[in-house]
């Protein structure tokens, strides 16, 4: 139905502007829901070495901010609605808690193991002392 409104409401210009705009405003306000984690990352990725590096780890992080979205806009497009998607939500509350507590688990540990080797790095080795200058 909205595709044949859209077309007979608007032009393409119009329909882009609201697409943009939309796209704006909602980033404006799940930035107060994902910046305390976004900013942090940023900064961590801004510490890598090397552009193409940065990049790609930006990438992978929007990719995997974004697949819960994509997940469950395919499950809607094949037919699912709001309460067969809740039912399953219900259904697997325990192993969805279970794989996400393995995953910030295996993200924690990745970034102690960062910050450790980071910290080794930064120590003297065989005797040598770091100059102050």
């Amino acid at each position: 139905m909205i595709r044949r409104a859209m077309p007979l409401a608007a032009g393409f210009a119009l329909c882009l502007a609201a697409g943009l705009g939309c796209g704006f405003l909602v980033t404006l306000l799940d930035s107060l829901c994902t910046g305390q984690v976004y900013v942090p990352v940023l900064a961590l990725i801004a510490r890598e070495p090397g552009a193409w590096r940065s990049l790609a780890l930006l990438a992978l992080y929007n990719l995997a901010f974004i697949a819960p979205l994509v997940a469950v806009f395919m499950l809607a497009a094949r037919g699912a609605d709001a309460a067969q998607m809740s039912r399953w939500s219900k259904r697997n509350v325990f192993p969805s808690k279970l794989a996400l507590g393995l995953v910030f688990a295996l993200l924690g540990a990745m970034v102690i193991a960062y910050w450790v080797s980071d910290s080794w790095a930064s120590l003297p080795m065989n005797g040598e002392r770091k100059s102050r200058h």
